[in-house]
């Protein structure tokens, strides 16, 4: 297997890109911006992909993997950056998807809990979609377009993704362990979720791509957490504490809708990969162990 990683300098796309090159498969990652020298700049907004890649990287007897982590995700932005944001996120998503499977490649297509509309939750891949915000509307229009004329693709829909690194104050562990460092309070959106490790996201993509699946699925943590009982915990394994503070969706004055059960089914892609996921337990200790390594290592 070949693979190409679409915003391999983001969050989730870089801790895919990295898991693929620690497995030995040949893999190229793209960034939108030139940061990174292993990375090749493609910005989805402008380029076409045979602009940045070589045909060549296609023209294999190896299967060959797109997966797509570039979107433009902040949801606030997907409504006041309308025009902007479905250009990214579906007009030149799905461009993009029309491009690869000329080459004969297959596109790994990376969804979102926002396709359903929240108000009830533990969504498997048969619910009705019915998406509360722009975001998720965005989202589900690639959805479709893959699912009527691109049958050999794959969805991953996700919920929270969550991540054992100390150093990067994007995902949510980091920015709670500097607010108890800060004697900060922990402020919580109403929401019930199922948290991810990042990690099981990477390697449930490789699984999935190794075993040829396609179609839709649910990639998500069997355990949900409410996002105040999940900060006790993180709290409580980081032997803290600091105030916890609940807050309706009112008080945050958002623009678009934030979704209040987000929380999803993944047993079809458990039964179909036999992955087994890591525990929030297990992402709290490994994120100490690492800040404990670090404090010695400063010392």
């Amino acid at each position: 297997m070949k693979f190409l990683v679409i915003g391999a300098s983001g969050f989730i796309g870089s801790h895919i890109f990295n898991h693929i090159r620690e497995m030995g498969f040949y893999v190229i990652g793209t960034q939108s911006k030139s940061n990174r020298s292993e990375l090749v700049t493609f910005d989805l907004l402008k380029d076409r992909i045979h602009e940045k890649i070589d045909p060549a990287f296609f023209k294999t007897d190896e299967k060959v993997f797109v997966i797509i982590c570039a979107a433009l995700s902040q949801i606030d932005r997907c409504l006041t950056e309308k025009e902007i944001s479905y250009k990214i996120n579906v007009k030149n998503t799905i461009q993009l998807i029309k491009d690869i499977r000329e080459y004969g490649a297959r596109a790994v297509f990376l969804s979102t809990s926002c396709v359903y509309n929240g108000e009830l939750g533990y969504y498997n891949e048969e619910s009705i979609h019915d998406p509360a915000n722009e975001y998720g509307r965005q989202k589900d229009v690639v959805e479709q377009f893959l699912l009527k004329n691109a049958p050999e693709a794959l969805i991953l829909r996700l919920d929270k993704i969550v991540s054992d690194d100390i150093d990067d104050e994007k995902h949510m562990f980091a920015d709670w362990y500097k607010k108890i460092q800060e004697n900060k309070p922990i402020i919580c959106i109403e929401q019930l979720f199922s948290p991810t490790f990042v990690r099981d996201v990477a390697r449930s993509i490789v699984e999935a791509c190794q075993r040829q699946l396609s179609g839709a699925y649910n990639v998500a943590n069997p355990e949900f957490f409410t996002r105040v009982e999940l900060a006790r915990q993180f709290m409580a394994a980081m032997g803290k504490k600091v105030d916890i503070l609940l807050k309706p969706h009112e008080e945050f004055h958002f623009a678009d809708i934030r979704v209040k059960n987000s929380y999803l089914d993944g047993s079809k892609f458990r039964k179909d990969t036999a992955l087994a996921f890591s525990s929030m337990r297990e992402v709290y200790d490994s994120f100490l162990q690492k800040k404990e390594s670090a404090h010695g290592a400063s010392l």
